[in-house]
């Protein structure tokens, strides 16, 4: 079951969902969130605990250690606009990191406080495990 992670504070769920399917190392997966209750949140946000860690395969990694990105479908109802919200894999991790990117500049990593008692959060991945 999928579920935010971050440094301080806390949320409760009104919907948690995952599911993945796995062939040979290749993972598919769906994580889909949805926030009915947040106690001061704060520090960047993981979504944990994927199905199988990830690999590190040379061809996939970019510079920045990443095996793949992640892509999230629906976002609603955060505290504040976050119009460039992403998510990655971390090369050997187990979590998705999420954060926010310009074309211009590099990412940051997303704050928990601008999770809300309403936030929804759909995403899906594709990856090579271990």
């Amino acid at each position: 079951t999928p579920s935010f992670s971050f440094s301080s504070g806390s949320v409760g769920y009104s919907y948690q969902s995952g599911q993945y399917t796995k062939i040979g190392r290749t993972v598919f997966l769906t994580a889909n969130l949805i926030v009915n209750s947040v106690s001061s949140p704060s520090g960047g946000v993981t979504v944990v605990t994927l199905p199988f860690s990830a690999g590190s395969d040379s061809n996939a990694t970019t510079n920045e250690g990443y095996v793949t990105g992640v892509t999230v479908s629906i976002v609603r109802n955060l505290s504040s606009a976050n119009p460039n919200l992403r998510a990655y894999i971390p090369a050997g991790s187990n979590f998705m990191l999420l954060t926010n990117n310009a074309t211009n500049t590099g990412h940051v990593a997303f704050d928990a406080s601008h999770l809300s008692s309403s936030t929804l959060l759909y995403m899906s991945a594709t990856y090579n495990a271990t």
